[in-house]
Parts: structure tokens; sequence; C-alpha cells
């Protein structure tokens, strides 16, 4: 059974090469079948990389994980805007490796993880490469109400509207409004409710993602249940636009 979010994790460890077939069904009937297959080969100097989340609040850790053989350290390159910002290394000792990024407030947006480590014996590297976002801190909180949900023709909607800080406390401020009927957003490429993200998010690298889901970084979930599902679901999508960014799974 799957999360509100429709994300479902199932847990496996394989001892052989594996096919997979996956049927999902949703609540109307409607059904999809995709066959998937794992192959299971000598661990040697490969490797994979394991994140605790796919978005990230700019100034928090980010939890990165090694699993694979071989003894040889990985290097971690974090590249925003095609520009490294950060390179460390993992050690990985008994098929694992742990390390703790620490995310400047300076660093946000779509960002690139990139890990490598030099094969042993033909001494090239091997690349894993994931993709996160980080939102960018901010100082002001702009909170919106309607007195309706729906309105009439001519009706009059009163909009309220609150600033505050970090802190809760009320600020002074200047806001633009604008109002648009929903029918531009099938249109336009842009998502609404993204304002805040419009120049931090890189469509090329999440194309993968918008192609699948109307994810937005804007709406988090107070609810702990649903966070952890969203979470789930977020990790899924990445996933997918670090399948695409290197042409295979990684």
């Amino acid at each position: 059974m799957t999360s509100e979010s429709g994300a479902a994790v199932v847990a496996f460890i394989p001892t052989a090469d594996t096919t997979w077939h996956v049927k999902a069904t949703d609540e109307s009937g409607l059904s999809a079948v995709q066959q998937i297959e794992r192959p299971v080969g000598a661990s040697n100097d490969g490797f994979l990389i394991r994140l605790d989340k796919a978005v990230y609040e700019s100034g928090t850790s980010m939890e990165i994980e090694v699993l694979g053989g071989g003894v040889e350290p990985v290097f971690v390159d974090l590249i925003k805007d095609g520009q490294t910002v950060l390179t460390n290394s993992v050690d990985v000792r008994d098929g694992r490796g742990k390390y703790t990024l620490d995310l400047s407030p300076g660093i946000s947006g779509t960002v690139e993880l990139v890990a490598y480590r030099f094969d042993s014996e033909s001494g090239l590297p091997m690349r894993r490469t994931r993709i996160v976002y980080v939102k960018p801190s901010s100082d002001l909180v702009l909170k919106a109400s309607l007195d309706k949900q729906e309105y009439r023709p001519g009706e009059t909607a009163k909009l309220s509207l609150q600033l505050t800080g970090k802190d809760g406390k009320p600020m002074p401020g200047a806001v633009s409004l604008v109002a648009v009927d929903e029918a531009v957003y099938n249109v336009q490429q842009s998502r609404p409710g993204m304002e805040q993200s419009f120049f931090t998010l890189q469509d090329e690298l999440l194309k993968p993602v918008f192609q699948l889901y109307p994810w937005s970084p804007e709406f988090p979930s107070t609810d702990l249940a649903a966070a952890s599902g969203q979470r789930t679901l977020e990790q899924a999508l990445f996933s997918k636009a670090s399948q695409r960014r290197i042409g295979r799974l990684c």
C-alpha cells in the first residue's frame, strides 16, 4: 500500500540476478505494469550512494552513505551551475562509509552531488550522481488566506496577508499582487506557487521530475506522517532525475 503521496518502499536483498514485475493500481482500477531487471555481480570497487533526503533546507546538513566493496575512498563533489562548490572524501570500511555534509546558507537551488572513486585495477573513475534541491533561506514568511474557498462571478474576495520574520514577529514590507485564471497554467511551463524557487530551479536537471509529478518545494507538510510520505516521494522522483542525468541507473 502506498502513502497518500503515492509512494511506497520495498526492502529486498538479492542473492542472484532478479527480475521484478511491478503492477500499480489506483482507486478507479487503472493500472500500469513495468518489468525491472537487477543484475547482481561481484562488488569489487563498485559502490552506491545514498542520501537521507532529496530536498534540504539551506543551512542544514546532508547525510551521505556509501555502500560498496573495496577500500579506496569515494570522493564527493557538490556542483552548482556547473561550478564545484565543495569537495571531500568518504572512507569506506567493511563495505560502508558515512559523511555529514553541511550546506552553508550560500548554497541553494538545484544542486548535483557527484561521487566517484578510481578502480583499483584499471585506474578508471567510477561515477554516481544524485540531484537534490536546497531551499533558499528566507528571513521573511508571507502567509495569505481568503475569506471563502469559492466565489460567484462579480463577488468581492477578501484576502488577508501576514508578513512575519523567522521568529514569527510581524515585519513591515510591501507586497505586489497579481490575479490570473488557472487556465493560464495549462499553457505555460512555469508552475504556480513557486515564486520563491522560480530563479533557483533548473528545469533541465529537474525535467524528469516534472514529467512525472507536479512537484513544488514551496508547500511543506506539517503532518509528520504526510511529511514522511512526501520525503519518500521526493527521493523517488529525484532518483529519476539522477538516472536521466547519467543515462543509467546508479
